[in-house]
């Protein structure tokens, strides 16, 4: 699982990988109207699962496919992560939401660049602990904890 991480203190994320951004960043905030970050809305892996320690869903995609953000926000997380999930971004929308994209195989995106809902933040791929492409999507509130994003997709 990785840790919460927020625009006033991405460097918290360090222990993560050289992909954690090091500066605080203010920035546009999301709407909370989160929609899918990929054009297919069925798994390729594991469904969220705290049981299993999967707090995700392994959202199929072929190989390239764009990955858009699912809500505005400002990168706080962009490059490799140590902990399996590959080429990873992480955006905080603002309003205690964040969102996390791994095994992507291409990103997009920089630390402390602000993105709108619906902009390309990588490419679908297998890096990290990834046996086939996939998008591996976490949601994150402070007001809930970790979500199922199911219940929050549009």
């Amino acid at each position: 699982r990785s840790p919460r991480i927020n625009r006033a203190e991405p460097a918290q994320a360090v222990n993560l990988g050289p992909g954690a951004c090091t500066e605080a960043y203010d920035g546009i905030v999301g709407t909370q109207n989160f929609i899918w970050p990929v054009g297919s809305h069925y798994l390729v892996g594991y469904g969220f699962d705290p049981g299993a320690n999967h707090f995700a869903l392994d959202l199929a995609g072929a190989q390239g496919e764009p990955v858009i953000a699912a809500d505005s926000g400002v990168v706080v997380y962009a490059g490799w992560s140590d902990w399996g999930y590959g080429n990873m971004v992480v955006l905080d929308h603002g309003s205690g939401w964040q969102t996390l994209y791994a095994h992507l195989s291409v990103i997009a995106v920089s630390c402390g660049q602000e993105v709108y809902q619906g902009a390309e933040i990588g490419l679908v791929g297998d890096t990290g602990n990834a046996s086939v492409p996939q998008l591996h999507f976490e949601m994150r509130s402070d007001e809930f904890g970790r979500v199922n994003p199911w219940d929050f997709l549009n």
